[in-house]
């Protein structure tokens, strides 16, 4: 399972997820149960094998519960992790990589 992560305000950050399965895979991103669509603030780009999950100039408003959803032909799973925002940024740059692997 995915572990809770503390990012600082203001930061630009990016998060790489891991799963596999059998090809074709929908992937879906929703925070707070509300499916993300992407634009300039949160995107995020589907690979075959991860996911790599960009907020450009976070907010208290980033806090919450993402969960990520993998479906195919075989079933689909489902993870989720919370992000936290601590205080103002105190470094030029940071990224989270999160190793998570799941197999659908």
């Amino acid at each position: 399972m995915p572990a809770d992560l503390y990012l600082p305000e203001g930061d630009n950050t990016k998060i790489k997820i891991y799963y596999s399965g059998d090809q074709p895979m929908e992937v879906t991103l929703s925070k707070d149960g509300k499916k993300i669509e992407g634009d300039t603030h949160i995107k995020y780009t589907v690979f075959d094998e991860y996911l790599i999950i960009f907020i450009k100039d976070i907010t208290k408003n980033d806090a919450g519960t993402y969960t990520l959803s993998v479906k195919n032909d075989s079933g689909s799973v489902s993870a989720s992790f919370t992000v936290y925002i601590t205080g103002e940024l105190t470094q030029m740059f940071y990224s989270v990589y999160l190793p998570v692997n799941y197999k659908v």
